[in-house]
């Protein structure tokens, strides 16, 4: 069977499409074989950081650029600040990182109004400028953007610039309102820039700029975007931050970040801004873009469900650092260093470090440590822009080859178990040198939401474009400077001065840089030497507006023509000197060589005489100024200087030729081949063609003027027209140039004199070649004689769009950093004086206006009146805290949780309570109390313990005289459990240093022995000594009761997660085990203590159908307590254990268990920092001793079958990274009804699984209770 043809093209094509489809999906799929390329940086930010090398200098030095409050901004120390932390509407915080000159902007560069610029957000305005730097830093002329898809990710997350403005013209408001928009700040980038690629504001609070950045890389691999600008910005433009930071007291009082130290007392603010410009590395190399890092891998996710809305979530974060480290292809050993989010606050940084040992400490084999450090010790928090502060910070690390230290750590904080090893903190500078592997970091960031991001950057290894080469160097170079206005010429001259002082660059390379990597601006100017002398007298006489050095340094400076085209003009003849001059300066430009060497082939066959031997001179060679000679030898010359301006990048708009000069703009559009115009020219007939190879013409389809009539030519003339000359002068043809827009003249061989007189306000006029005294006719196979190089750069300075790179190609020059443009701000900042928002709380009409505080008033009261008054406090105090009115009312069992409290209100009811009842209210209260019943209570309780201390009583009678009482917090407050430092000698210490240890069975010996010293119950002890609260009502659902886990209690907090994921919503109670509070007696056996907890069942949930829980140690009691109700009568529907574990008599010692006990202490210590004061630990003494009683008595213990079916949901894993096994003693699988494993570890899996859990708990219900 013959082969169909078209079937053939058909597969062919089928078969080349596929493989197109397989390439894109192999670079989709495998992203890190074209990774994404860091190629420019710019940054902003405070101590007058305005470079990416400015902010080394600053790291090297070991300095921090914290300062007071900005004295230009309207808001100033004696408005905000106050030593006294919770003053309303003050900040006990008076320091900061700020931007030196945030209010100033150069808005005549982007063509911005003065008006237009008064209204829009500073923050706005720095990201335009940073933008530009970026792009310089990237060699990329911003201009040349324009239409490209060229993609924004901008980080923002503060936009307070219009918040007190009080007073504004009617018709400012549209543009205060888009200039203060966040979702602009991106657009304004895009508008400016002419960008349509995806641009979008991204707003993760303290992780935005590090998710934008991770935003970029995705959408180039998507390609979506060829290039992408990536940052964040942060302006400061109130002093809201700070108040409401202060009132929160989450603040360093001295302003300064300290990361993971002993000393660590809070977070600083700081200002700033950063820009990366990335690009795909087969991109960048294609471009020629400087590679200064590679973004390996990326990743982003949430906290879920954490203990609080702002409270970060260590299980979250170890989880992004393995996504990050997946994409990359990475395992941990292969990262060298972090960058870490490091905020300095006793809560995120022990969190973070956990997460760090955890997710690259366990993992590095034989490779050195970890060096853990974080910027923000140098710069603060600048928030939004802290991410890519980070990044930057990174990547020049890797230039430099040093890890700098991290200031203000001391000592690390005890709160983290160092001692695992893994991780080291970078508490000096650190080398950093290649060691035949890729050097690698990691940069985190966390924001305040719950969004994190974790980026690996890879040193990219030595740049091509930077490694030494053949060198060629031109003996006369051209150094290009431009500028928007002439003062920024001026200032750019004294920058680029400065530079050269400091770095000393290599003259070729900064000629090469300076005219290949820079926006060509209006003002211009050309400094022309071979010696840094030169270049230094030039950059001195237009910095200083004088040339006055003495030296013979050429300076040329102007301002380009705009909004006109370049066109060139061809005399009917040229004088024989200026033909011999141009063939002598043109002689060594290789397009020139070129072009008369086809010439002379032409010229060959048509007449008795060498080109060559006429232009040199030579005795035997005829005369260059006989008629017949000069006409064709002019045409050679005049077409070969134009294809050298040509391949130098200035191509003509229009041409215009007099007389015989149609010939050179015939051939130059094409009309004319190079032979037939030379035969013209000549005077030879038509017929006589030469066979030597055409030339193409370097202009075709350009229009023609005709010089001699002043009119536009439409083809080519008839060839006796050529040989015609009317009277006629080039005036008439510059005059129609400029008519017709073409405002810069070139004119080949002829003498501008009178072309530049009949047009005194019309085009720049150049003669080529220029008259000029001077004879140096030095010539380069590079760029011809130095006389190219000046025209080159006299036309440049008028406005021609030379191409330097083609000018300067074969020379060897090599990219090198060159100083940022040097903006020429104004100030623009809508002057006012702050006047703090008016607090509602605060208000006229809602407090109490008696100048004696609630807590006077109601310690005052009879005591049998006092009940009554404190849940009126607790209701009003909660009614602020949720933003309810005054006579909101709300059932006193419902649970804060279910009328809309979150973790930041929880805190305002423990401010205003501690305050209000003149007792201090720990966070642990509201949480354990979360009723106003319950709360109630509590108050009353820490009341009475005031009256059992003797201060009550004095107080009430100072309130009952109307005297002063004492501020809240200055009198005895509840006595702060005992601290479990492990230098303290207490049982808690010698327990904790078992467990880190490693010996668990030491511990678990330590804590029984302390429980003997305990009181306990029996049976029949008829007290109530079981808590039952309610952590969240139902909707419908089955009722759930959770019981505590015994070792290690975590409060109420997993139940309350439970409750949050349930759906459809059920009553959800915690029963809390005796024995925990204080000295409080513990069960002398399991009997005892299940009477013990069944007492409030009965009473509370008589009749209703219980599932009852367990949760870790919990299921124990859980499974005792059901198997006791259902003996005693009571039904139980529904038994749910959550990755519980048998009691075991003797542990055994691996690494796992040891693991495990060691995370139990670490997380108990920081829901201690969470839940109550920061200075505290949750794990005391008594609290062990009550954990060791417990263990006594379930000592052996093993659960028996139960009529209740069984679910028990296991975690897949013992802690992050290690699988549960057979070996971690879960409870018998043949008791339940159905076992199964969630995603998480022992720790995670209620916290971030609670969906899952109600999940399956709603679907297995559904099939043991089938309708």
């Amino acid at each position: 069977m013959g082969e169909d043809p078209k079937l053939v093209k058909y597969f062919q094509r089928v078969t080349a499409e596929l493989q197109r489809t397989r390439e894109r999906l192999r670079e989709l799929e495998n992203p890190v074989d074209d990774p994404v390329a860091v190629v420019g940086m710019g940054c902003r930010f405070g101590g007058g950081v305005g470079s990416p090398e400015e902010l080394w200098e600053l790291l090297a030095a070991e300095r921090d650029v914290i300062t007071g409050f900005p004295a230009d901004r309207g808001w100033t120390e004696d408005q905000i600040y106050h030593p006294e932390p919770g003053t309303p509407g003050r900040s006990y915080v008076r320091h900061g990182a700020f931007l030196d000159d945030a209010a100033d902007f150069d808005s005549e560069f982007f063509g911005i109004s003065p008006r237009e610029a008064l209204s829009m957000d500073p923050q706005q305005r720095i990201a335009l400028e940073v933008t530009w730097h970026a792009l310089e830093s990237a060699g990329i002329d911003p201009a040349g953007l324009r239409g490209s898809r060229t993609g924004v990710f901008l980080g923002l997350s503060n936009a307070d610039y219009a918040t007190a403005v009080r007073e504004m013209p009617e018709d400012m408001l549209g543009q205060l309102s888009i200039g203060n928009a966040g979702s602009v700040t991106s657009g304004r980038l895009a508008y400016v820039f002419g960008l349509q690629g995806p641009v979008l504001t991204v707003d993760t609070a303290c992780s935005s700029s590090l998710v934008g950045i991770h935003l970029a890389a995705q959408s180039l691999r998507a390609g979506e975007c060829t290039l992408a600008l990536a940052g964040g910005v942060t302006v400061l433009s109130s002093p809201l931050l700070f108040i409401d930071y202060a009132r929160q007291r989450a603040l360093a009082p001295d302003g300064r970040c300290k990361p993971f130290s002993s000393d660590a007392d809070g977070t600083a603010w700081g200002e700033g801004a950063g820009m990366l410009v990335l690009e795909k590395l087969s991109d960048a190399r294609r471009n020629h873009h400087p590679v200064l890092a590679l973004l390996r891998g990326s990743a982003i996710n949430s906290d879920g469900t954490s203990s609080g809305l702002t409270a970060p979530n260590g299980t979250a974060q170890q989880q992004v650092i393995a996504d990050a480290l997946a994409s990359a292809g990475l395992s941990p050993a292969d990262v060298d260093a972090v960058e870490a989010h490091g905020t300095g606050t006793e809560l995120g940084d022990p969190i973070e470090a956990q997460a760090l040992l955890a997710g690259y400490g366990r993992h590095r084999g034989d490779r050195p440590p970890l060096l853990v450090g974080a910027v923000k010790s140098n710069l603060a928090h600048t928030q939004a822009a802290a991410g890519v502060a980070g990044v930057v910070k990174m990547v020049l690390a890797m230039r430099h080859s040093t890890l700098p230290r991290t200031l203000h750590i001391g000592t690390a904080t005890p709160r983290v178990d160092w001692a695992q090893g893994g991780v080291e903190l970078l508490t000096s500078a650190v080398p950093w040198p290649r060691d035949g592997r890729p050097r690698r970091a990691g940069v985190s960031a966390f924001g305040v939401g719950g969004t994190n991001a974790h980026v690996i950057l890879e040193d990219p290894g030595p740049d091509p474009d930077t490694e030494p080469g053949d060198r060629a160097v031109p003996p006369l170079l051209a150094w290009t400077l431009s500028g928007r206005t002439e003062q920024a010429l001026s200032a750019q001259a004294a920058a680029l001065h400065e530079h050269l002082d400091r770095a000393r660059p290599d003259l070729l390379d900064l000629s090469w840089s300076l005219a290949t990597t820079r926006a060509h601006l209006p003002h211009r100017a050309v400094v022309f030497g071979s010696r840094p002398a030169d270049l230094a007298a030039g950059l001195t006489a237009l910095s200083t507006g004088r040339n006055d050095t003495g030296s013979a340094t050429v300076v040329v400076s102007g301002t380009a023509v705009r909004n006109g085209t370049t066109a060139f003009l061809y005399p009917h003849e040229c004088t024989p000197a200026v033909v011999r001059a141009l063939a002598t300066q043109y002689a060594g430009a290789e397009p020139f060589a070129e072009h008369l060497s086809a010439c002379a082939a032409v010229l060959a066959g048509l007449v008795g005489w060498t080109l060559t031997d006429v232009l040199r001179g030579e005795p035997d060679a005829p005369p260059l100024d006989r008629p017949d000679v000069l006409a064709p030898a002019t045409l050679a010359v005049l077409t070969g200087v134009t294809r050298v301006w040509c391949a130098s990048g200035v191509r003509p708009a229009a041409l215009a030729g007099h007389g015989s000069g149609r010939l050179a703009a015939s051939w130059a559009v094409g009309w004319l081949s190079l032979p037939s115009a030379l035969r013209i020219a000549a005077g030879s007939p038509a017929g006589v063609e030469s066979d030597a190879v055409d030339v193409p013409p370097p202009a075709p389809g350009v229009p023609v003027l005709c010089g001699d009539t002043g009119r536009w030519l439409r083809d080519r003339p008839a060839e006796d027209d050529y040989r015609t000359v009317p009277a006629a002068d080039s005036g008439s043809a510059a005059r129609e140039l400029r008519a017709d827009g073409h405002r810069l003249l070139l004119v080949f061989g002829g003498d501008t004199a009178g072309i530049a007189a009949g047009l005194p306000d019309g085009p720049a006029v150049l003669a080529v070649p220029e008259k000029t005294e001077e004879t140096e006719e030095t010539e380069s196979a590079v760029t011809g004689s130095a006389a190219i190089v000046r025209a080159l750069g006299r036309a440049y300075v008028m406005g021609a769009a030379v191409d330097w790179r083609a000018v300067l190609a074969g020379a060897g020059a090599r990219r090198i950093p060159l100083p940022g443009y040097a903006f020429q701000r104004s100030r623009y900042w809508i002057e006012r004086e702050w006047t703090m928002p008016v607090l509602i709380s605060d208000a006229a009409g809602t407090r109490e206006p008696d100048r004696r505080s609630p807590a006077a008033l109601l310690w005052a009261l009879p005591e049998q009146e006092r009940n009554g008054h404190v849940e009126t406090l607790v209701r009003e105090c909660l009614n602020r805290a949720l933003g309810n009115g005054p006579d909101d009312q709300v059932d006193a069992e419902d649970t804060f949780r279910d009328l809309g409290m979150d973790s930041l209100g929880a805190e305002d009811l423990r401010d205003q309570l501690t305050t209000d009842a003149g007792v201090e209210i720990e966070l642990s209260d509201v949480l354990n109390y979360p009723t106003v019943t319950d709360l109630t209570e509590r108050v009353l309780e820490k009341l009475a313990a005031r009256a059992e201390e003797g201060t009550l009583d004095e107080i009430a009678g100072t309130a009952r005289s109307g005297n002063e009482v004492p501020e809240s917090g200055t009198g005895p407050v509840d006595p702060a459990p005992e601290n479990a430092d492990e230098s303290d000698g207490s049982l808690a210490s010698f327990y904790i240093r078992a467990i880190r240890t490693g010996r668990i069975n030491v511990a678990l010996r330590l804590a029984r022995a302390a429980s003997e010293t305990r009181d306990t119950f029996d049976q029949d002890d008829p007290r109530d000594l079981a808590e039952l609260r309610k952590v969240g009502a139902g909707a419908g659902g089955p009722t759930i009761v959770g019981l505590t886990p015994p070792i290690f209690p975590n409060l109420d907090l997993p139940y309350s997660y439970l409750h949050a994921g349930l759906d459809p919503a059920s009553d959800v109670w915690s029963l809390w085990s005796p024995g925990f509070a204080g000295e409080a007696p513990l069960p002398a056996d399991r009997a005892a203590l299940m009477r013990m907890l069944a007492k409030p069942l009965r009473r509370e949930l008589a009749g209703t159908p219980l599932i009852i829980a367990g949760y870790s140690s919990g299921g124990w009691l859980a499974h005792e307590l059901a198997a006791h109700l259902e003996r005693t009568g009571v039904p139980v529907t529904a038994l749910l254990l959550l990755d519980s574990y048998l009691p075991e008599e003797e542990m055994e010692q691996t690494e796992t268990r040891s693991e495990f006990m060691r995370e139990q202490i670490r997380r108990r210590d920081l829901m201690g920092m969470s839940l109550d004061r920061p200075d505290r630990t949750v794990t005391t003494s008594g609290q062990i001793a009550a954990m060791g009683g417990y263990s006594r008595i379930f000592s052996g213990w093993r659960p028996a079958p139960l009529k209740a079916p069984i679910l028990h949901l296991l975690a897949s894993e013992v802690v992050a990274g290690v699988p549960t096994s057979s070996e971690d003693h879960p409870f018998p699988a043949e008791l339940a009804h159905r076992v199964r494993k969630l995603p998480g570890d022992h720790f995670t899996i209620l916290s971030q699984h609670a969906d899952l859990i109600s999940a399956n708990l709603h679907d297995w219900l559904t099939e043991v209770q089938p309708a």
